[in-house]
């Protein structure tokens, strides 16, 4: 009798062991391969700007306006767009600056990543090169507010996102000017008998 109850003590004994490693293989294998983490892990990682991306951005944004600015100088016709045109070479200038100087604290070389007359914005500075007068006022103001509804989006979520101070910190200082500049643009765009592109 003593026997059998041994046996069977025994065999309860490595059934709870075999349960209990079943049990932890289960824990391990949902941690690793829970379909909800992995997946918002992979959307985080993928709508996440690195400091190299976001400022290498920043930087050829600001190469743009910069060109458009000095163009609206020259080719518009309104003096309100002209004056606009200076005020947005000015406060990109000092908006690069502030990107450069955090790209150079991190070790980044823009140059390598961004310069004048390369990105998506070279085609519509293109195109405000050949135009003057009414024609580019409003091809102008157009951009502006488009490129700037863009950038806007873009520094809020890199803002939101960077896991880096001094990255958030240039992404804070920046933000107001490009905000001013998008309700500027809207504002002549009105002026001007347009509709402001991007208001709902």
């Amino acid at each position: 009798m003593k026997m059998i109850e041994r046996i069977c003590l025994c065999c309860a004994l490595v059934l709870a062991m075999a349960a209990q490693a079943e049990d932890g293989r289960s824990v391990q294998d949902v941690a690793t391969t829970d379909p909800g983490t992995t997946d918002d892990a992979a959307a985080t990682g993928s709508e996440t700007l690195g400091p190299n991306e976001i400022l290498s951005k920043l930087h050829q944004e600001n190469l743009n306006e910069i060109q458009e600015g000095e163009l609206a100088q020259s080719n518009a016709k309104s003096s309100q767009v002209k004056k606009f045109g200076k005020r947005v070479v000015h406060d990109h200038q000092q908006a690069d600056k502030l990107v450069m100087a955090q790209a150079k604290k991190l070790g980044i070389d823009l140059s390598t990543t961004a310069a004048a007359g390369q990105g998506e914005g070279q085609q519509e500075v293109s195109q405000l090169r050949a135009l003057q007068g009414v024609d580019f006022d409003r091809q102008f103001l157009q951009h502006e507010v488009q490129g700037h509804e863009k950038t806007i989006g873009m520094v809020k979520s890199a803002e939101a996102s960077s896991q880096d101070k001094g990255v958030k910190k240039t992404l804070a200082k920046i933000l107001p000017k490009l905000q001013d500049h998008l309700k500027a643009a809207q504002a002549l765009e009105r002026k001007a008998g347009a509709p402001a592109t991007g208001q709902r």
